[in-house]
């Protein structure tokens, strides 16, 4: 799936649309000079205001000037044609009508208002044009078909190491629908970018989409989209090319178009592409695991006031909330927080889930606490960073990130693949499944490659031992010693089939680990007869 730029804005391979070769002298910067140029008229006639049957009658350009309506205003674009790096055929999809819609699906950054200013001859009046407008495409021969009479077909979004592939139909009615599966639309992506900034775009196909709906995280190297449609949710994890300045994003919502832009670390670096998708998913809420946050995220300045080793490479970090929070307010069941510290480098961030230890305890709701299990590494950004930290140090979160979890209607039994620090997600599930009878039963899988490297060992096999019909445990290593007794190597059909329930309505599955180990877990889980909807995976 690329994130190439558009061929509008930058050259090279393009996201779905072609650039023509610009004739010289009719770049975008030389359509810059022309109407900025100090008494140039570019609209053809006199201002005035313009019916719907006026528009009409300026649809051919073989008939004279092309008029265009974009947001109730409208334009003579015949000066413009040839400047457009779309080209022309393209341009004349919508002239004659009012092609504001179509216009913010291809390009809604554009600030139509400033690029053709002295293209402007008035205010479009009188009822839409948009039907007449169509009927005149098929007399448009010099154009191509719209949007609409292009006929859709089934899609299906299929990103490297996303949790769950869904399989999505469009427009087109279908010949004998499956009543229990529902449509989903998949949104479209692109970019682009100015001097100094980068625009990722992402159109959701929801008019009723609003900035209240979108949670944006951005830090030096990842940016992540996320937002809620009428009936499902979608996020979006990109691996930025270049470095951005951190926390220096704003949100446009223009029609059925978010825009999320941003600085450059570097202003004057070109961007050959947005990045590289970490994940991207859709969850349909009838059908999946995801439902409504609790609480919109919030940052807040935590004090330090423990540091514990917990393992040979892992430390428990308990963290003292602010006067008057609460982790019942900041955070529901699986969320994640993000942690900004300052590195030698600049500013680091670091997702982590917290975890309520001790194990087999009912978790204080109410608790101006948090603890963090974080697993450090020699070589780390982040780790250099907790390194440093002592008791009474401050450091500050964005706290409630991400999907809250609850088990489908129906479930009595769920399993829990993780890998290394995936099991932090995990630790909150197995609280709630050994203190909440209603809650399904749980039964972990835990991959590590040593023994070592088990995090809460002890603790795992104190609960299992206290609530046995309630939590199991396997520990799974693929580099065991000689005198290890549990299982060995790595996640696979035959080593999950053997020791995990069933597959059916009554069985859910929850994966975290590292994007690796997540994708290939994905992959394998319907060939064990385990239906999608019953699928989730922590991020």
């Amino acid at each position: 799936m690329s994130l190439q730029p558009p061929p509008s804005v930058v050259p090279g391979a393009g996201a779905g649309r072609a650039q023509v070769p610009l004739e010289p002298g009719h770049s975008m910067m030389d359509w810059m000079r022309l109407s900025q140029r100090k008494g140039s008229a570019l609209a053809g006639c006199r201002p005035h205001r313009v019916t719907p049957e006026e528009l009409a009658a300026h649809a051919d350009p073989r008939q004279g000037d092309v008029w265009m309506a974009l947001a109730g205003k409208v334009y003579n674009i015949s000066p413009y044609l040839k400047f457009h790096p779309g080209g022309v055929d393209e341009l004349l999809r919508g002239t004659g009508i009012d092609a504001s819609k179509l216009f913010c699906e291809v390009h809604p950054w554009v600030n139509v208002e400033s690029m053709l200013e002295k293209c402007l001859i008035g205010p479009l009046v009188g009822p839409s044009s948009q039907n007449l407008g169509h009927m005149l495409q098929s007399q448009n021969t010099l154009g191509t078909p719209s949007e609409k009479a292009r006929p859709k077909t089934a899609a299906t979004l299929t990103v490297p190491g996303a949790p769950v592939t869904i399989t999505v139909s469009a427009d087109a009615p279908a010949t004998a629908p499956e009543p229990a599966r529902a449509v989903v639309e998949v949104p479209r992506r692109d970019w682009y970018q100015s001097q100094g900034k980068i625009s990722a775009v992402v159109y959701t196909r929801n008019l009723a989409v609003t900035a209240d709906d979108i949670t944006v995280l951005l830090d030096a190297s990842t940016l992540q989209i996320n937002f809620a449609l009428a009936t499902s949710d979608y996020q979006l994890l990109v691996q930025l090319t270049h470095a951005a300045r951190p926390a220096s994003h704003s949100v446009a919502v223009k029609s059925s178009c978010v825009v999320v832009t941003f600085d450059k670390r570097d202003p004057a670096m070109q961007w050959s592409s947005l990045g590289t998708p970490l994940q991207e998913t859709l969850a349909n809420r009838e059908q999946s695991q995801v439902i409504d946050t609790p609480s919109r995220p919030e940052e807040c300045e935590c004090t330090v006031t423990g540091i514990k080793e917990v393992a040979h490479d892992s430390k428990l970090f308990t963290l003292r909330l602010p006067e008057g929070k609460a982790f019942e307010q900041l955070f529901g069941l699986g969320q994640h927080l993000r942690l900004q510290m300052k590195g030698l480098s600049g500013v680091v961030y670091r997702n982590y889930t917290p975890v309520t230890l001790p194990l087999g305890t009912q978790a204080d709701a109410s608790s101006p606490t948090i603890q963090l299990l974080i697993r450090l590494y020699s070589d780390g950004a982040m780790s250099q960073c907790l390194q440093g930290l002592a008791a009474g140090d401050h450091v500050k979160l964005t706290t409630g990130l991400g999907p809250v979890y609850q088990p489908p209607q129906g479930v009595k039994q769920l399993i829990m693949l993780a890998g290394g620090t995936g099991v932090t997600p995990m630790v909150q599930l197995l609280q709630r499944a050994a203190c909440d009878e209603g809650f399904p039963a749980a039964t972990l899988l835990y991959f590590n490659r040593r023994e070592q490297d088990i995090l809460l060992k002890d603790e795992l096999a104190q609960l299992q031992a206290q609530y046995p019909d309630r939590c199991t445990v396997h520990h799974v290593l693929s580099q065991p010693h000689e005198q290890w007794t549990g299982c060995r190597g790595k996640v696979g059909v035959d080593l999950l089939r053997g020791r995990t329930p069933a597959p059916g309505p009554a069985t859910a599955v929850v994966v975290c680990g590292r994007p690796g180990f997540t994708a290939v877990t994905l992959g394998l889980l319907p060939r064990l007869g385990h239906s999608t909807d019953r699928i989730h995976a922590f991020t």
